[in-house]
């Protein structure tokens, strides 16, 4: 009964939002306090209930401040993101660095002795390029180890090696071909007259060279008897011109072909024996020490004409040979 009096003499409320007052019970103020007491509470709780509102607005507009502020900032940075997205546009398009960006490092330019240097790098490569063209192969490795030198002392100087490595190509790509030629039959003689270039050419044009070492008179008969030997000079244009035929012929008939380089030990040694004034020529040799030769080629016309009816007498010779070792077998 307590509460509800209490409640009864607490009156109502108004909320309007902004403002909430207190109304007190006019009937039970009626009943103990005059009219003049009531109104002045009711005043006492308006401005309290105003005062309440002016301070949650003050507090309102300060946060709302704060957020306008912080929102400025994220705004200011988006702006200054967009000035480098737009500056980084212009240095991948343009390529000139923009006025409000002068303070990012920007790449070196090169000194005038740098400059130089690698344009002496380049000259020196292509000195090097062109001796495997125009000059003799000695001549070309002479250039090519100066070349190399000078290339390592100005790639270091500047610390710029991509030059070194073509150097070291353009060296190795004369030393295969020497060592090929080498097995073909060249000779240090070969190395004043002909250019790189030109050892390569005859490295395809020519056969890899038999070596079999010093032998016997005897030897030679027992292992090359019956076979056909073909004497050739790794220098030599008219050999070079019937080769291709040669090959073709050999290849056709299924004979085996011995190249012989005549400047080689076993060339030297086979001319000893059965010697030939012209290369190319072909050579069998009989089971009794015997040999017949045979010119394979003939100059008609100022051209290279290769003779192939004289290699096909050499085959039928092989055949005899075969033949009889067949009857003194049976």
């Amino acid at each position: 009964m307590a509460e509800e009096r209490k409640s009864k003499n607490a009156g109502f409320s108004i909320d309007t939002g902004d403002v909430k007052v207190t109304i007190p019970n006019a009937s039970s103020q009626s009943k103990d306090d005059n009219s003049n007491d009531y109104i002045n509470q009711v005043l006492e709780n308006a401005k309290d209930s105003i005062a309440e509102a002016e301070i949650a607005k003050a507090a309102m507009d300060e946060t709302k401040k704060e957020l306008e502020t912080n929102n400025g900032e994220q705004d200011a940075a988006a702006v200054v993101n967009e000035d480098e997205y737009s500056s980084m546009g212009c240095r991948m398009f343009v390529g000139k660095e923009p006025e409000n960006n002068e303070d990012k490092p920007k790449l070196r330019k090169l000194a005038k002795f740098e400059k130089l240097i690698i344009c002496s790098l380049i000259m020196v490569s292509l000195i090097q390029l062109i001796s495997i063209f125009a000059v003799p192969a000695l001549a070309c490795l002479v250039i090519s180890a100066v070349c190399l030198i000078l290339i390592v002392a100005l790639s270091y100087s500047c610390k710029q090696y991509s030059m070194l490595f073509v150097s070291i190509l353009l060296i190795a790509i004369p030393v295969a071909i020497l060592m090929t030629g080498e097995t073909h039959g060249l000779i240090k003689d070969d190395l004043s007259s002909k250019s790189i270039l030109r050892l390569n050419y005859l490295n395809s044009n020519t056969h890899e060279a038999a070596d079999y070492g010093e032998m016997t008179d005897e030897e030679i008969v027992q292992r090359f008897a019956g076979k056909f030997i073909y004497y050739y000079k790794y220098t030599c244009k008219d050999c070079v011109a019937v080769n291709s035929q040669l090959e073709a012929i050999v290849k056709s008939q299924d004979y085996e072909m011995i190249p012989v380089e005549t400047r080689s030990d076993l060339g030297k040694q086979l001319l000893t024996a059965f010697p030939v004034n012209e290369v190319p020529s072909g050579l069998v040799i009989s089971e009794d020490g015997t040999g017949i030769t045979r010119i394979l080629y003939a100059v008609e016309n100022g051209e290279t004409v290769f003779q192939t009816d004289e290699l096909l007498s050499l085959f039928d010779k092989i055949d005899e040979i075969q033949a009889l070792n067949e009857r003194l077998l049976q």
